[in-house]
């Protein structure tokens, strides 16, 4: 590799943790303080203005509103649609007529290791919207491991992967008319996977595929609203939900300012889905069965106001709204002019793990380093080689160290996420550039995490993080 230098007075090990909350807000909805933002309009019927809809009148799916998605998720990027579901989508599972669509699962097997097939449509890209009214009118599909959902994804988000990105399910009725049946509405936010979080509720509904409810959505700039047959069931505001994404190599991981993740264009999506985690096995009788939509409307508020705020006419200002939260994040240095070490508090006790620059494997002398002043770097680890090998800071005791018990999580025991940021600063002179250089995290086998930086990929003759 030739000669790499490394300065690690940057050194740290970021602990993102899910936060607790930490402060109750209550908030009226919409602008009763604000002389340009009446708190609702004197007659409900102007509040909204319709800019899209598909009342279902033809005789085959508009393909100029929808999209049929295909296959089991692998095409993009999500085998089994990232919940073991065990159906495979086909366009034609997926009629109109009466004025009704109707998504029909079916117990068929047209791919091997499918058993079932189904419909899945979305607007991305013909329809995409930022704020407004989504109504959904809709009866589920009966049937112990049967999953009805309406719900919305961004269609371009700037903030990463799911649930980074932004979910807002509209209508989900699982295993309807079943003794396992469950009505729910929730919002996907926060982390990406498998830190996601989400805040939602369930919804007492006697008959949800026995007969046709609406289900809604009014989302604007500061905070979301659930309903159901007009009944205000939730509302989630910005002090609640959040991004946290990784941005770039530079910047690493961030959370984004503003309402993030609820401030781009979303779509909407309809899907009946076979099976999975969430409804679990299929009773074999309980199939075929149909998932039927009147209609999708979305409306836009009369006001005209950028971040959609004002119409809140139908609002229940005496709901409880959950708590503000924000992620925990704190620094732990690595190497400062030399190792540092670990501290943090679990269960109210101090626990100080010392940490050392080691070489595990020298490859027979071929890797060598040394600690060397540097001039307005500071003390920073040299590292030599003529083939390959290793340096390292790890524990003095030799003992992994687990992300265990840091930050606010009251539940100590769930997952955190850790992010390692250094300087660093390539020699070109005596460097290959078909060389990389390997970076890792390992508090051992599985537990640890890699990624290779080809040399001729980087910056040269300077530092950088």
């Amino acid at each position: 590799m030739g000669s790499l230098m490394t300065d690690s007075i940057r050194n740290r090990f970021r602990l993102l943790c899910l936060a607790a909350a930490t402060s109750a807000l209550v908030a009226c909805g919409g602008g009763a303080d604000s002389p340009e933002v009446p708190p609702f309009y004197p007659e409900a019927d102007e509040e909204w203005t319709l800019v899209w809809s598909d009342e279902f009148d033809g005789d085959s799916l508009d393909t100029a509103n929808w999209e049929a998605q295909i296959g089991d998720g692998s095409d993009y990027g999500l085998e089994r649609w990232g919940n073991n579901e065990q159906q495979w989508y086909l366009a034609e599972n997926a009629t109109v007529a009466d004025g009704m669509l109707t998504i029909t699962a079916k117990a068929e097997e047209v791919v091997e290791g499918f058993p079932y097939t189904s419909a899945r449509l979305r607007t991305a890209n013909k329809f995409d919207f930022q704020y407004g009214r989504v109504e959904i009118r809709a009866q589920a599909a009966p049937g112990q491991g049967l999953w009805s959902a309406g719900w919305m994804l961004p269609t371009d988000s700037p903030y990463g992967t799911w649930a980074a990105i932004g979910e807002v399910d509209i209508m989900e009725v699982v295993n309807a008319d079943t003794d396992a049946e469950r009505v729910f509405q929730t919002l996907h936010y926060g982390f990406p996977w498998p830190l996601n979080q989400q805040t939602g509720t369930d919804v007492e509904i006697s008959d949800p595929s026995d007969s046709f409810h609406v289900y809604a959505i009014e989302w604007e700039g500061d905070e979301l609203r659930w309903f159901v047959d007009n009944e205000h069931i939730l509302t989630i505001g910005a002090d609640h939900y959040y991004s946290y994404y990784f941005k770039d190599t530079t910047e690493g991981y961030l959370q984004a300012e503003g309402d993030a993740p609820f401030d781009t264009p979303f779509h909407v999506l309809l899907n009946l889905a076979v099976g999975g985690f969430l409804p679990g096995p299929v009773e074999p009788g309980d199939i075929p069965s149909d998932f039927i939509i009147d209609y999708v409307r979305v409306y836009e508020c009369s006001y005209g106001l950028a971040d959609g705020n004002g119409c809140n006419s139908n609002v229940d200002r005496s709901l409880e709204r959950p708590d503000a939260q924000d992620p925990f994040q704190d620094s732990f240095p690595l190497y400062t002019d030399g190792a540092d070490s670990l501290e943090w508090t679990v269960g109210g006790e101090q626990v100080v793990r010392e940490l050392a620059v080691n070489s595990f494997f020298d490859n027979e002398g071929s890797l060598t380093f040394m600690e060397t002043e540097v001039e307005g770097r500071g003390t920073v680890i040299e590292v030599m080689t003529s083939n390959s090998g290793n340096v390292s800071i790890n524990a003095v005791d030799g003992e992994t160290t687990e992300l265990f018990g840091f930050g606010n999580n009251p539940n100590y025991w769930e997952l955190h996420a850790g992010e390692l940021a250094f300087d660093l600063y390539v020699d070109s002179a005596s460097t290959d550039m078909d060389s990389s250089i390997l970076i890792k995290m390992d508090s051992g086998y599985p537990a640890l995490g890699q990624v290779e930086l080809k040399v001729a990929d980087l910056p040269m003759d300077q530092w950088f993080t």
